[in-house]
């Protein structure tokens, strides 16, 4: 009997919070850049964003042609985050005061390189 009220007790717990409009998703924000090109020659460029948080990004041809993201945020974990035409690929994430790595096989002409946390 014991376990079976506390059981209802938990379970109305949970309805009460759910019903109640708490949110248990985090807030996430980004650092991103568009681009759309033929993507022909190596090229990186860097951007700042708010809190500290920087975004590498950039265009490879050396052994593969590949796309890249290295993501910074100075606090928060974070990871790197790349949209392009074979789909949607993220790093790991890594603490805030570290970086997050992610190269990809290059497809399409636009391509979405971002820094989320």
């Amino acid at each position: 009997m014991k376990k079976t009220l506390r059981h209802l007790g938990i379970a109305f717990a949970a309805i009460l919070a759910c019903g109640s409009g708490v949110s248990l998703m985090a807030n996430a924000e980004s650092l991103s850049q568009t681009v759309t090109s033929n993507f022909t020659g190596n090229w990186t460029k860097t951007v700042s964003g708010n809190s500290g948080s920087k975004l590498e990004y950039g265009y490879n041809s050396v052994l593969i042609n590949e796309d890249v993201a290295y993501a910074y945020h100075p606090s928060a974990s974070h990871y790197a985050k790349i949209s392009n035409g074979r789909g949607v690929h993220t790093s790991r994430s890594s603490f805030g005061g570290q970086w997050s790595n992610l190269e990809v096989m290059h497809s399409g002409q636009t391509v979405v390189y971002a820094c989320e946390w």
